[in-house]
């Protein structure tokens, strides 16, 4: 994967997830994030996922910067019980 500059990270609210396909892989292989609602407004950002071949290229980064975005954007306190998310929020806090 050589660039991450141009891939998104798509939001499914019925799975609870924030999804990345792969495109070059032809084991339609995902990344994603899930999480799950505490309360009305507060959700647990639980666990992140990269497939090993695609680790290191910055897409756990796009998943955890679209998902803290969108629950800022929306009023939802968030919960970080996934020990990737805690790490990046300490180097990348959610503005």
């Amino acid at each position: 994967m050589d660039s991450t500059s141009k891939i998104q990270a798509v939001h499914d609210p019925d799975k609870k997830e924030f999804v990345i396909q792969l495109k070059d892989n032809k084991k339609g292989d995902k990344a994603f994030l899930q999480y799950d609602y505490i309360t009305n407004n507060k959700v647990d950002l639980y666990h992140t996922l990269v497939p090993p071949s695609y680790r290191g290229h910055g897409i756990a980064g796009i998943l955890a910067e679209t998902a803290f975005k969108h629950f800022k954007d929306n009023g939802i306190e968030m919960e970080l019980t996934c020990s990737y998310l805690q790490h990046y929020a300490s180097k990348h806090p959610p503005t």
